[in-house]
């Protein structure tokens, strides 16, 4: 894997992290105009400002798929923060996701 598809995908992890933190964020506000809900939009454009630089790096057939990271993401941070159980439906989506991830950006070139 060249270096530069490297950087694409350890930033689109990066702003999948970014994105299920802002809306981590946004939970956590409740829907009330406060500073969560502000930290969190201030969050997630930072994740969305990061994926369009992560594209610069690699196809976006196989970076995209990537992101799907942000919904395996929000599963934890759920349980972490918000004392959400993370259930067996849960645990087989995780494995879907990482599957689908793997199958879609097996053999992509740069």
């Amino acid at each position: 894997m060249k270096n530069k598809t490297l950087s694409g995908i350890i930033l689109m992890l990066i702003a999948a992290m970014f994105v299920a933190i802002g809306q981590l964020f946004w939970k956590i506000s409740e829907a009330q105009i406060n500073l969560w809900l502000i930290a969190g939009f201030i969050i997630y454009a930072g994740g969305a400002l990061i994926m369009t630089i992560a594209l610069r790096f690699g196809k976006l057939s196989m970076l995209q798929p990537i992101f799907s990271f942000s919904y395996i993401a929000a599963i934890f941070l759920g349980n972490i923060f918000l004392n959400e159980k993370i259930t067996i439906q849960h645990i087989i989506a995780v494995v879907f996701i990482i599957l689908g991830i793997i199958c879609l950006s097996k053999g992509e070139k740069s």
